[in-house]
């Protein structure tokens, strides 16, 4: 078992770039699964965005409320929405353009299932036209999955839609959820449906009808083999990247998963010959790949990690095919330097993936340019791999600061918030942002409840300060948010005084005297 293959491929000669699409375009929330194409030299990616953040507690340390594995979606909208982002990528693997794609000229209806949009897209030419193919389930009331083949067309005013098929399985019509067919990039319109035992199927791009032509025999594997990337030649026959998973509950009976890969190869006529040990990307229980290209002597491998960032390898050919035969990687120097300081973490966090502080560097970076399902991805991470209280308590804050920013996750700040108070019931900062949050919620006896404990046992200057800087003010914010929920649960002369005494004794910034200038103004009683 490989658990960090992408650093055995970068001490190999190879390189990671993380894939971003701003973050004022996506409010922050999960990129993920990007699919990859190379086309005269050309390298194009798609990448799935999704109207959530995957929440996953992976030693169980710090559950989700909905459990350990859970994805966080607006309150105020069930579904789970994916859109597509058609991106172009520069001399430095950096995304230099992207467009949403537009679908709007088949999406006319209105989703029947929670799932919404093209899922898992790959992207691939085929008789030179240029196709988006992944999983839609939102055109019947229980979410029956078939594949589609979606044409694109790309021209100055952005990417467009222009042909939609959905694809019928060949040989059960009332199979519930097809997903995951593997793109064969030189045999137009042919996928493997299934990988083990292997099935080659045909697929009419006119009816959206489909016939099997091959299925091997199958080979004995632990679990079942699902589909991955696009399927290229290699030597004299094909190989891609498959997936596994193990699906389990928690000792709480919720839901759980891990994810494996593996190569794969095949003859030319699409029987087993080999599949490599399973492995993880970057040590992490959930990640997906559904991209894989040919670049010169490199193979480029996209992939997404926790459904909430996403990256690009490049791995040299004979990396690949040294591991695909089990011959031990050869470290090379590498001689680029990080071009960022995202890259700069990137490469930290890869030779040392369980560190609490390079794993909250990481996060707090994602943070900065407002990428907060990555950002949460670390945190977490951080804070189920430190003893550090500190940081268990600031990571927790910070995952909760980054839901709050997302808007209408507000199980998810609460959670969050009062986990990091739980952890270090004498550091202030907890009391405030969670008593911040009830006074916006209007809960205010929570809010006076949350404050009145702060302002009692936390502490009003801690001398082990944060590694970070959060919006906190200073004690006096406690004390603010108790003035502020003592007037409405009808304590309004306890109101009264603390607002008398923050406008008199503390030192308030400035948002806060001209609130606390305010609310005097409109107390009886009161003599500015």
């Amino acid at each position: 078992m490989e658990k960090n293959l992408v650093k055995r491929i970068i001490d190999a000669g190879g390189d990671i770039t993380p894939l971003l699409i701003p973050a004022n375009l996506t409010n922050g929330t999960g990129l993920m699964n990007p699919s990859i194409m190379v086309k005269d030299g050309k390298i194009t990616v798609i990448i799935r965005h999704v109207n959530y953040t995957f929440y996953h507690s992976e030693k169980k340390l710090f559950q989700h409320p909905y459990g350990p594995l859970t994805y966080i979606h607006p309150e105020d909208d069930i579904h789970l929405r994916t859109w597509n982002w058609y991106c172009e990528i520069d001399d430095n693997f950096k995304i230099n353009k992207y467009h949403k794609v537009d679908t709007s000229q088949f999406d006319v209806y209105e989703p029947l299932w929670e799932f919404v949009g093209l899922e898992d897209a790959r992207i691939i030419e085929w008789n030179n036209k240029l196709y988006l193919s992944g999983v839609r389930r939102d055109t019947t009331t229980n979410g029956v999955g078939r594949m589609e083949l979606s044409e694109i067309q790309i021209n100055e005013n952005g990417v467009k839609e222009i042909s939609r098929v959905r694809i019928a399985p060949p040989n059960d019509p009332n199979s519930y959820c097809e997903k995951n067919w593997m793109p064969v990039i030189d045999k137009p319109f042919y996928y493997v449906k299934w990988a083990n035992p292997t099935e080659l199927v045909r697929v009419n791009p006119n009816t959206g009808t489909s016939q099997t032509v091959h299925v091997s025999n199958p080979i004995s594997l632990p679990r079942d083999l699902r589909g991955g990337s696009q399927i290229l030649p290699y030597k004299d026959g094909y190989f891609a990247i498959t997936h596994e998973v193990d699906l389990f509950k928690s000792e709480e009976g919720r839901k759980d998963a891990v994810y494996y890969h593996r190569f794969i190869v095949w003859d030319k006529d699409f029987n087993i010959i080999k599949v490599t040990p399973e492995f993880h990307f970057m040590n992490a229980d959930v990640e997906f790949s559904i991209g894989m290209a040919e670049y010169g002597d490199e193979y480029l491998i996209t992939f997404g990690f926790q459904d909430n960032a996403a990256y690009l390898l490049r791995a040299p050919k004979i990396s690949i095919e040294n591991f695909i035969d089990s011959i031990d990687l050869p470290i090379k120097p590498k001689n680029r330097q990080p071009i960022d300081t995202l890259d700069m973490l990137l490469f930290e966090y890869l030779n040392l993936p369980n560190d609490e502080y390079t794993n909250f560097k990481l996060g707090y970076y994602y943070h900065s340019i407002g990428q907060t399902a990555s950002a949460v991805s670390y945190y977490l991470r951080a804070a189920e791999r430190t003893n550090d209280d500190l940081v268990k308590y600031e990571c927790l804050l910070r995952a909760g600061i980054c839901f709050d920013s997302q808007g209408c996750r507000n199980n998810s700040v609460e959670g969050m918030l009062q986990h990091a108070v739980s952890i270090m019931p004498h550091r202030p900062e907890g009391y405030f942002y969670l008593s911040k949050f009830y006074e916006r919620a209007q809960k205010w006896a929570q809010c006076y409840f949350i404050a009145s404990l702060g302002e009692k046992v936390s502490n009003r200057n801690p001398t082990i300060k944060l590694k970070t800087e959060l919006n906190y003010p200073g004690f006096y914010g406690i004390m603010f948010e108790k003035a502020v929920s003592a007037w409405w649960v009808g304590l309004c002369e306890e109101s009264r005084d603390i607002f008398r005494y923050l406008w008199e004794k503390e030192p308030l910034d400035t948002i806060h005297r001209q609130a606390v200038e305010n609310n005097l103004n409109q107390i009886k009683g009161w003599k500015n």
